[in-house]
């Protein structure tokens, strides 16, 4: 069945893009946060997707920096510490920490990597090709209907 809104057309793609950037980011999201961060919002015109503030960081990586650690951050590798499995996790969290504070972590030291540009592409490209098929099923619709009229 069709949709009869462009609201629909938005707001489905707006879910397979979610399931698509949930499944990419899913590879190195060890404690599911960010995978549970991303969500959609849309309305008759728009569709946004959201994400965690520093969501880029996966496919850039950390850059070095002279601060301390941050408690935030000592928070988020002990949680990821437990997620990994490591013994001592609030220990393992300092230790990465000053790791990444001296040379950045290893996503930013490889030149960074790809975990969901290609998706992000591919889900601006499905919307596009949606509402472009949206658009034109509409205006066929309108001219079978003027032509009804002229009959």
């Amino acid at each position: 069945m069709s949709a009869k809104t462009q609201a629909e057309v938005l707001k489905t793609q707006g879910a397979l893009a979610v399931q698509a950037l949930q499944g990419a980011v899913a590879k190195v999201d060890a404690t599911t946060k960010t995978k549970r961060s991303i969500r959609f919002e849309s309305d008759e015109e728009s569709l946004t997707i959201f994400g965690r503030e520093f969501i880029e960081l996966l496919n850039i990586g950390r850059k070095p920096t002279k601060k301390g650690p941050s408690p935030e951050m000592i928070a988020n590798l002990t949680e990821y510490a437990e997620a990994r499995g490591f013994d001592k996790p609030e220990s393992a969290a300092w230790a990465i920490a000053k790791t990444i504070n001296k040379l950045g972590d290893k996503t930013h030291r490889k030149g960074g990597r790809d975990v969901y540009e290609s998706t992000v592409e591919k889900v601006k490209e499905n919307i596009s090709n949606a509402v472009i098929l949206f658009k034109m099923q509409e205006a066929k619709k309108q001219i079978t209907d003027s032509l009804k009229g002229i009959s």
